[in-house]
């Protein structure tokens, strides 16, 4: 405060005045104002601040000006308001002072469009930067808002000076509320409420709106006086374009009578005079052991619970005499609550019961990091974007897996402040009362951000401003510097501690006290100027050497950088031509692969045809010949290069000669053992004919001699009588004896019919058999390869000859036994084994009968087929996995595959099924590694639950959720592959103790994993199953 500079010294109207010091006091300074010389009063030093050089300067941002202080904003404010700029910046805070009177241009939508998207600071303070600002930070989404400190409206409501008037709300109600309203509310004239009667209590009228009011609801100063005078107020009338306004919005009557007794109840509370002592407050709000420190500090445990609040409350204030339990209430309601289900607090007013149901719930808002980390590496921008700003990947890093709590009163922390300030008591325009505003200023708080910006960088200067302040005490060489290579090298060259300035984009922050120092130092004498200039040059020469260093060491990095990408290119081209090479023969090689596993066939091909006795030559040449085309084919894909579509269709020729040369290998000898069969059994006949026929001819020459015999010994006494009855007997014995060998043949045919019917039915079933076998195997083919998965060509060879020893070992697909079945299937019919024959269905024509049928015994017998299959492909596919399968694929927790092998079930059909469980709905939930299992999997890899909806006998929905990534839901229809398919009765969920859950819990789990959503769009591409399920779903739709 030396060198004759002006000072700012207190003034009891204007707020703050220049003057000079003239004499320094113990603690007290005398000041001279600039306009009364010779005229001096004293002033405290703690309200004496220094002046700017220039006085009548004003800047958007006060934190600019050298000097922070409540006089220097005062007066930026005053010499900016004289200018009608009524907004002013400190810092991210915007003063608004009301101008009383319509400016031009300083709203529209065109100052609107301006100011969108712009920082703070890039063009002058207006309260559209703020709200730009604000609807940025909120990332485009307005999540709500709420009122603050507001030091002029919040406290016109308790009180007003004498010339003021409360809200115009309070006074056109009483003016112009009809007879009706004014009963009901208990509305008076305006000095009958505590709330109006400490201020002007007149109504703005005309001279008609006037008289249009009651005597009995106007004031006796609004009598004596009579109205105010206002062309665009008129609180009668301004009240019923209200109500219209409220009609055209919506609102009906009794809408805007809830309004109206909003208004009416705050005028009526201030009639009521309250008396609270402060123990209350103490118990809610004082710190470590208030009630609300106390939420917060539950909301930081591991485990927060209300019940836990609710007696940390208790046990913490179990003493206090305003608070107690809820049994001790005079109400049935509270006093059926618990001790840890609330408390009661003793207000002035009454006792209230606060239930601490979800208390910790509303309180808390806090988000894991690790979902937190996971939502910044999203791949949609605007969902990246919600957080990229909260935390950086170093610190998310560092708290993975922490919670990072934030109460709902933090919700509010970096919120964008506007203070209003009123220039002066009469609302009028261009008056300016430096103390009342300056008395405003103190109250909302900006005297103290000053304060509080003391501790980091207040004040701040742009590089452009520095250098035209200072380029006038440089040489031309330095100032033919840009701004901030100008402003960076003085600091330098001055020494300037680097902790007391920073250097931003556009301008430079000073610690405080320190722009003036600088300031100081720039305007000193012209020797030390010298000094200065030389230290700038020798700092730009260091820099500038620095620079070529830098330089250098670019050019070196980036020379070893080209080398490297030299080598990394060599590197690429290498692998790619490898790559183009493996591209361009691979299937050659694969092709040459098969061919080759099909030559290795061709020896056990010769063993079969040793072992036939007829067409052997004709069978040993078709033979040789495959074995020559096999041998071409080999030397043409070495030979020439071909495309793997054309190797694939020659090798499918092939495969299918073999095919078509096996069937007739084995059907030929299915000829000959029939052939076999049939004169082996023709032969035993022949001979037990042949040795029935000795026996009959030894007792007919028996008989034929006993006859004899006895013949003589007659005829020798009886001549002619018995010589008749001889030859009777003769004739009736020949009539015995070609009945007996009729029935004796009859007896051998039908012995040798049913022979040969058990003997063709032996053989129809080995043949329905092979034939099941053949189509299993071909379902399994036909799914893995919708899957993509490969099979091996040994594997495809051998699994499918099974019906015979010496064709084990030969290549054969589903054609080679086609010819089986119509034999196989009228067989079937015939013995009525079953009602439908589903073997020669297709895996798309089952699942289009199970989605379209009406018919419940088909539906059914296309069920169990249907599951049936998925067991053998899943069998099949289990039996061939990959020997580094880690079971990522599981379908179904361990515990329910391993009662299934366990335990199988006794065999029922499917319509008995579907008719004793009536298509029950039955829900369960199981873990997917069992506690008394964890032994057996210490990687723990497949670690959650497993829920499921058995629509029946069959699986319908299934869920899975893991703690380590999103669930998997999985429908009927569309998921068959991925779900469960074992039936209700193989799982043994129905006996696994608390497995089986409410539908409501099922259905609760079902939603929060968008369950409904992927059934809904499973519906809508027609993959969805009918179920239970989809017909509930379809029903809420429509």
């Amino acid at each position: 405060m030396e060198d004759g500079k002006p000072v700012w010294a207190p003034h009891p109207s204007d707020g703050f005045q220049l003057g000079m010091i003239v004499d320094i006091g113990a603690d007290t300074l005398t000041i001279e104002p600039l306009n009364q010389k010779g005229k001096t009063f004293l002033a405290p030093m703690s309200q004496v601040f220094p002046a700017e050089d220039d006085v009548n300067k004003h800047v958007d941002d006060n934190c600019t000006l050298m000097y922070l202080n409540e006089a220097t904003l005062l007066n930026n404010v005053r010499v900016r308001y004289s200018k009608d700029h009524i907004y002013t910046y400190v810092a991210n805070i915007l003063i608004a002072v009301n101008p009383y009177y319509d400016i031009p241009k300083l709203y529209g939508p065109d100052a609107i469009k301006s100011y969108q998207g712009k920082s703070l600071g890039t063009l002058p303070p207006h309260v559209y930067a703020i709200a730009d600002k604000a609807y940025r930070d909120m990332k485009n989404a307005v999540v709500g808002g709420f009122v603050s400190h507001y030091l002029l409206e919040k406290s016109r409501i308790c009180m007003q000076s004498n010339d003021e008037r409360n809200y115009h709300i309070f006074y056109r109600l009483c003016a112009g509320a009809s007879e009706d309203i004014k009963k009901k509310l208990h509305l008076d004239s305006p000095d009958s409420f505590r709330y109006l009667n400490r201020g002007c209590t007149r109504y703005f009228a005309s001279k008609d709106s006037d008289k249009q009011i009651m005597q009995n609801r106007k004031s006796p100063e609004h009598v004596k006086v009579g109205a105010l005078k206002d062309p665009l107020l008129d609180d009668q009338g301004d009240f019923n374009r209200m109500c219209v306004a409220m009609k055209k919005i919506g609102l009906d009557d009794t809408e805007k009578l809830d309004l109206f007794r909003v208004v009416a109840g705050v005028l009526h509370l201030g009639n009521i005079d309250f008396e609270e002592t402060g123990s209350t407050s103490d118990l809610v709000e004082a710190k470590l052991v208030g009630i609300l420190d106390i939420l917060d500090e539950e909301n930081r445990l591991p485990q927060p619970s209300d019940q836990h609040f609710a007696l940390a409350v208790h046990n913490k204030h179990k003493d206090h005499f305003r608070l107690t339990v809820p049994r001790k209430s005079k109400l049935t309601i509270h006093r059926n609550l618990r001790d840890d289900e609330g408390f009661i607090i003793r207000h002035f007013a009454g006792a209230v019961c606060y239930e601490t149901t979800r208390f910790v719930e509303k309180n808390n808002d806090a988000l894991h990091m690790s979902l937190e980390s996971l939502v910044c590496e999203s791949k949609d921008k605007f969902v990246r974007e919600l957080f990229e700003n909260s935390t950086t990947t170093k610190d998310s890093k560092q708290k993975a897996g922490k919670l990072s709590f934030i109460s709902v009163g933090n919700k509010f922390k970096g919120s964008s402040f506007i203070r209003c300030v009123k220039p002066n008591l009469k609302m009028v325009s261009h008056q300016f009362e430096g103390a009342l505003i300056l008395s405003q200023l103190q109250c909302s708080g900006m005297v103290s951000v000053l304060d509080l910006m003391q501790g980091g960088f207040p004040s701040r200067a742009p590089f452009h401003e520095l250098y035209n302040m200072y380029k006038q005490y440089m040489p031309d060489k330095l100032t033919r510097l840009n701004p901030r290579l100008f402003c960076k090298a003085l600091f330098k060259a001055l020494g300037l501690n680097d902790n007391d300035f920073k250097f931003g984009l556009t301008r430079v922050f000073f610690r405080p006290g320190k722009f003036a120092e600088f300031d100081q130092i720039m305007k000193s004498d012209p020797d030390h100027l010298a000094e200065l200039v030389m230290k700038v040059n020798k700092w730009l020469l260091c820099s500038r050497w620095k620079k070529v260093q830098w330089c250098s060491l670019s050019v070196i990095k980036l020379r070893n950088k080209m080398s490297y990408r030299a080598l990394a290119c060599i590197k690429i081209q290498k692998t790619v031509r490898m790559w183009l090479c493996k591209k361009k023969h691979k299937p050659r090689i694969d092709g040459m692969v098969k061919v080759q596993n099909l030559k290795k066939h061709m020896e056990r091909f010769n063993k079969v045809v040793n072992g036939l006795k007829e067409g052997k030559q004709e069978m040993a040449k078709q033979v040789q010949e495959l074995a020559a085309s096999i041998d071409s084919l080999l030397a043409k894909i070495k030979a020439t290069v071909m495309t793997w579509k054309e190797i694939d269709t020659e090798y499918q020729g092939l495969v299918k000669r073999s095919e078509h040369l096996l069937s007739s290998m084995q059907k030929k000898k299915q000829e000959e053992e029939e052939s076999e069969r049939l004169k082996h059994i023709e032969e035993e006949m022949d001979k037990e004919r042949k040795r029935r026929e000795k026996e009959e001819q030894r007792r007919k020459q028996e008989e034929e001699d006993r006859r004899l015999s006895l013949n003589v010994t007659i005829l020798s006494f009886y001549p002619n009588i018995f010589r008749k009855a001889e030859m009777e007997l003769k004739r009736k014995q020949d009539e015995e004896d070609r009945k007996k060998r009729e029935e004796e043949e009859k007896v051998m045919q039908a012995e040798l019919e049913i022979q040969l019917a058990l003997e063709r039915e032996q053989q129809v079933q080995n043949a329905a058999i092979l034939e099941q076998e053949r189509r299993d195997r071909e379902l399994a083919m036909r799914i893995a390869q919708s899957e993509a998965e490969l099979i091996t060509d040994d594997g495809q060879m051998d699994s499918s000859l099974r019906s015979d020893e010496s064709f084990s070992d030969l290549p054969i697909s589903s054609s080679s036994v086609r010819a089986m079945g119509p034999q196989v299937q009228a067989t079937k019919a015939a013995a009525g084994v079953k009602k439908y024959d589903l073997s020669k269905w297709k895996y798309a024509e089952l699942r289009d009968v199970i989605n379209t049928s009406c018919d419940i015994e088909l539906l059914a017998a296309c069920r169990e087929e249907f599951h049936r299959r998925l067991k053998v492909y899943h069998a099949w596919k289990s039996k061939n996995k990959k020997r580094n399968d880690d079971g990522s694929d599981q379908r179904a927790p361990k515990s329910v595959t391993d009662y299934a092998e366990q335990n199988p079930a006794p065999p029922m059909t499917a319509q008995h099924q579907e008719v004793s469980m009536n298509r029950q709905q039955r829900y369960f939930r199981i873990p997917f590694i069992r506690p008394a299992d964890q032994y057996k999997d210490p990687q723990n890899k497949k670690k959650g639950w497993w829920y499921a909806h058995f629509d029946g006998p069959w699986i319908a929905r299934q869920m899975e959720l893991h703690p380590d990534k999103r669930p998997i839901v999985l429908v009927a229809g569309k998921d068959d592959m991925e779900m469960c398919e074992l039936s209700l009765e193989e799982t043994g969920l129905t006996r696994k103790r608390g497995a089986e859950i409410l539908p409501r819990q099922f259905e609760e789990i079902w939603e929060r994993c968008d369950g409904i959503q992927y059934l809904k769009k499973a519906i809508e591409n027609k993959q969805a199953r009918p179920t239970y399920a989809t017909a509930m779903l379809q029903s809420l739709l429509k």
